[in-house]
């Protein structure tokens, strides 16, 4: 039975972690002003978030096992808020550096938890429609903070609008701080699972979220400066974003209320990873408007749900005391993608154009396709051998 008591804590968190993975890269212009670095380098904060990531997506993932998710998501929320307060106090390189390690921190344990809340908050019986549910606030806060964040910072400048932003980061403590400790103990067994890495799911999943996540990350601005490689005019390339966060969340949306057999999500990601593989290369061909157009909307919508219905594969197979492990498990094996693959795409859009970039993101999409075929065969496989 669903716990309408959790939706709050959910939402905020799910909404704060796409507001926090794409603010650096929002505000990067202003933070090299204030501490006199290229925006290049700037924009490089994103490395000591991810690195801060990566390890601990597993602590958090442990301690949700151990003691439930409120906890967790109440540190990384306070975490994220003195990180942002630290980075809107940052004069120098090396304290701007360990403010985005502090929001990587924070950031680790809102997803882990929230994730894990998910399926309790809205279908307890569909884990990937929840999933799917969940992060459409994710991606709302990952669509509205660049242009949010731009303005805060020609309004009021750097350091107000960080703080602004810390403010909003206590939101997940304050909705969370109201629910029972009852309704948060969704699994928690004191036992945690520490043999994640030795279980075939987890690098099956973890390697389709490693070739995901740098699609996810940067097509989004790809896509608008295709428009501009093309010559199709300023008018026209501001349309590119909307189109595909909308159709990209659209979909997401409708793969909620869905309702398909567990047993089908493998074979759904294949399909939509090759959909996607078409769309990126009718993309970096494209030779008119009309093309890019319907190319940005059927890849916003086939690469809408492919996360968290991998997520929904990973409950599906693993008992509720240990879900917060073996979801920082593949979530930090999918955070190595984004650390090396999206600069790998950003490098070949900067130095030999977009189409080049589109043409590694296919290539990355088709892999995509080829690992879900694969979690798919061993899933079938694993099945008939319990039966």
């Amino acid at each position: 039975m669903a716990r309408p008591e959790l939706v709050p804590a959910v939402v905020s968190s799910s909404f704060l972690v796409g507001l926090l993975l794409t603010l650096l890269g929002s505000i990067r212009g202003a933070l090299a002003e204030r501490l006199s670095i290229s925006e290049l380098r700037a924009g490089g904060m994103l490395a000591p978030m991810f690195i801060a990531l990566i390890p601990l997506m597993l602590v958090s993932g442990y301690l949700i096992d151990r003691w439930g998710p409120q906890w967790v998501l109440l540190g990384g929320s306070f975490v994220s808020a003195l990180g942002l307060s630290a980075l809107a106090l940052a004069r120098r390189y090396l304290a701007a550096w360990g403010a985005a390690s502090l929001i990587g921190a924070g950031t680790a344990g809102l997803s882990s938890s929230c994730m894990v809340l998910m399926p309790w908050a809205f279908f307890p019986e569909d884990n990937a429609g929840s999933a799917n549910l969940g992060t459409v606030f994710f991606g709302i806060g990952a669509l509205v903070t660049p242009s949010v964040a731009g303005g805060l910072v020609r309004w009021l400048g750097l350091q107000r609008t960080l703080g602004i932003f810390g403010l909003v980061a206590l939101v997940p403590a304050l909705s969370a701080s109201f629910g029972t400790q009852a309704a948060f103990q969704v699994g928690a067994a004191g036992n945690p699972q520490t043999d994640v890495f030795h279980q075939p799911l987890t690098w099956l999943l973890g390697a389709a979220l490693l070739l995901y996540m740098p699609l996810e990350t940067t097509l989004g601005t790809k896509t608008a400066a295709l428009m501009g490689e093309l010559a199709a005019g300023e008018r026209y390339q501001s349309l590119c974003l909307p189109l595909f966060w909308t159709a990209f969340l659209t979909s997401r949306l409708g793969a909620a209320f869905l309702d398909l057999p567990a047993g089908v999500n493998p074979w759904e990601v294949l399909i939509l990873a090759t959909v996607s593989a078409v769309a990126l290369g009718n993309l970096a061909g494209a030779v008119g408007q009309g093309y890019v157009f319907l190319g940005v909307v059927v890849l916003g919508a086939a690469l809408g749900p492919i996360f968290p219905t991998l997520i929904g594969i990973l409950f599906d197979h693993t008992a509720m005391s240990q879900r917060g492990m073996a979801y920082g498990a593949i979530f930090a094996i999918g955070t190595v993608g984004n650390l090396l693959l999206t600069p790998l795409i950003g490098v070949l859009a900067r130095n030999y154009g977009v189409r080049p970039s589109l043409w590694v993101a296919m290539l990355l999409a088709l892999l995509l396709a080829a690992a879900s075929l694969l979690l798919g065969l061993w899933l079938q496989m694993a099945w008939r051998q319990a039966h």
